[in-house]
């Protein structure tokens, strides 16, 4: 062969209308170039139910802790809150017993003060009277003062 005597091949109109996209599809669905080789099988197994309920437990018992935690808080916070209601109640016992007295030294202070108008009302009358007679044994004391002078100094000089 003489390379000047090649002559190039003209492809028909069959050939040139193939598509070659097809054509690779089709020699790669026939696997010329693959050998016998059994492909490994998937078998999807299913979960162990084990597993599966360690899992849950295991997501339980974090929930449980959770809880348990939640009911100390809540168990700490009420220990608190008896606490200081105990303490509240024994501050209002004190103050009621507080009240109760006060509330008989009110009755007493209200006797004493009924008392005290009603006296007051007879002050006036009694005063006047009270001056009155004091006035008048003055006045008598005044007139006779040289006489009982005399009898007061003779009363003295008994006693001597």
């Amino acid at each position: 062969m003489n390379k000047d005597n090649l002559i190039p091949v003209e492809l028909n109109s069959q050939l040139k209308n193939i598509d070659i996209n097809k054509l690779n599809q089709m020699v790669s669905s026939q696997n010329f170039y693959r050998p016998n080789i059994q492909e490994p099988v998937m078998v999807k197994i299913p979960p162990n139910p084990a597993h599966e309920t360690n899992k849950l437990l295991k997501e339980q018992n974090v929930q449980i802790n959770e809880l348990q935690n939640s009911l100390n808080s809540i168990q700490y916070e009420n220990i608190k809150l008896n606490a200081q209601i105990v303490t509240l109640n024994k501050t209002i016992d004190s103050d009621t017993e507080k009240l109760d007295e006060l509330k008989t030294a009110n009755t007493n202070l209200k006797t004493v003060n009924q008392t005290l108008i009603d006296n007051n009302k007879h002050y006036w009358r009694n005063t006047f009277f009270i001056s009155l007679m004091v006035g008048i044994i003055s006045f008598i004391l005044g007139m006779y003062s040289n006489e009982i002078k005399s009898l007061l100094l003779s009363l003295l000089n008994i006693l001597k």
